[in-house]
């Protein structure tokens, strides 16, 4: 390749680096494709591991989520200590919905009661296909860049809910960029003050649960 035509190669070559660079600045990551895209993904089941704090009074109160999902209606959920051991903590309150009633056990308490209602609120996190499903329906979603951490890469939104309360006026929420799924979320009231913050530990979606984790056994607690 001679001298002139290696100069005319290199040009093209710079000016197509170029526009690349002016398109991906002069058109931002568009947040309704992004949401859109990650609400239509088929999710059959999921398993997650959260951490979690609120805030109130300038106190906080932190613990840990287990969530299970099997489609189309099978919910467990665990409450734990914040730091908790594998093998030593129990879960503090257990949750199951079985497709018509939700089951609540307390495994220290021994105590055991059912609420004729499904889990409904579509806020809590745990709740992922209902939370995905919310963001979908928000009435401003604004993207705010792009992070990177431990070399994870993260879409990073401000989303002010279809619905607000008092403690829950917005929201910071991190997507994965690979798979477009929630890893944190910072919740804010109506004067901008950090209520709540969900990091999501864990995130499996697609793999094998069994039915036999949404049973209800009251005489051998769940």
């Amino acid at each position: 390749m001679d001298g002139k035509k290696k100069f005319f190669v290199i040009t093209a070559v710079l000016l197509s680096l170029s526009a690349g660079i002016l398109y991906h600045h002069i058109f931002p990551v568009e947040p309704s494709t992004l949401i859109k895209k990650a609400v239509s993904r088929n999710i059959s089941s999921y398993y997650l591991l959260i951490e979690t704090g609120t805030f109130a009074n300038g106190s906080e109160l932190q613990y840990s989520i287990k969530a299970w999902h099997l489609a189309p209606h099978y919910y467990r959920v665990e409450i734990l200590p914040h730091s908790f051991s594998w093998e030593e903590d129990s879960p503090e309150q257990i949750f199951i919905f079985d497709g018509k009633s939700t089951h609540i056990f307390n495994p220290k308490l021994k105590d055991y009661y059912r609420v004729a209602a499904p889990l409904q609120n579509e806020g809590l996190p745990f709740l992922l296909c209902n939370f995905m499903e919310s963001l979908d329906r928000a009435r401003e979603t604004e993207f705010q860049g792009e992070e990177i951490r431990n070399n994870e890469k993260f879409y990073m939104f401000k989303v002010i809910p279809e619905h607000t309360t008092y403690n829950h006026a917005r929201q910071d929420i991190w997507l994965e960029k690979r798979t477009l799924l929630p890893r944190k979320i910072i919740v804010y009231d109506r004067f901008d003050q950090p209520r709540q913050e969900v990091v999501f530990k864990d995130v499996a979606v697609n793999q094998e649960i069994s039915e036999k984790l949404f049973q209800v056994d009251t005489t051998e607690g769940f």
